[in-house]
């Protein structure tokens, strides 16, 4: 597992070198099964899963830093453009964009805190065809082997992709968990966002995928 200072090194480089297109990756192993433009309409007519909400009362923490305001401070203090938005006074919901060092350029990341958790995820831009959802499947159980923090998941019922990750505490959070749920996150779709397409966009084996990461 990468740490911290490489990742931040590996950030860096990210955001400074040129993205491949994503005809140029997916087309390397396995036949194209459909565009990326195909997909994308996709997506479009697809309603998102959401997050699943549970009713919290969103109380203050006596003495202490709220779930919320940690979150906040991590994100100014990250230099993230953020924007924050209420959810039915169950949660305060922060969504940022985050550079990726793949195909996929540009992903929203989304934060939602709670009384008592705080939930990370980030929606994959692509959607799972029917027909490549099983093969999904299988390549995710061999990633999610492999990762510290967090998991890969799809909804079987509309192809929709994403990576989440949530802790249970009650504010006055350790900035390095915040800051380890997003950089983990930022490591992880930079180590298999390009494979994850090539599942959804060509006809490729998962083990086969796996295999050449």
């Amino acid at each position: 597992m990468l740490n911290k200072k490489w990742l931040a090194f590996l950030l860096a480089t990210a955001l400074c070198l040129p993205t491949l297109s994503m005809a140029q990756t997916v087309t390397g192993m396995g036949g194209l099964v459909m565009s990326q433009e195909e997909n994308r309409e996709i997506v479009a007519e697809e309603t998102p899963s959401p997050l699943v909400d549970v009713p919290v009362a969103q109380t203050q923490t006596e003495g202490g830093t709220s779930n919320t305001e940690a979150v906040a401070a991590f994100l100014e203090s990250e230099g993230f453009d953020y924007r924050q938005q209420n959810y039915e006074n169950i949660s305060e919901d922060f969504y940022a964009t985050i550079s990726t060092n793949t195909t996929l350029g540009d992903v929203e990341m989304r934060i939602d805190t709670y009384t008592d958790y705080i939930a990370l995820s980030i929606p994959f831009p692509l959607v799972v065809p029917q027909e490549r959802r099983s093969a999904m499947a299988e390549f995710l159980s061999l990633v999610n082997y492999d990762l510290l923090m967090g998991s890969f998941q799809m909804n079987h019922e509309n192809g929709d992709l994403f990576f989440y990750d949530g802790v249970s505490v009650y504010g006055n959070v350790p900035p390095e968990i915040i800051s380890d749920m997003v950089w983990y996150a930022v490591d992880y779709l930079d180590t298999y966002g390009d494979a994850l397409a090539k599942i959804i966009l060509t006809d490729v084996d998962p083990q086969e995928a796996y295999e050449a990461l």
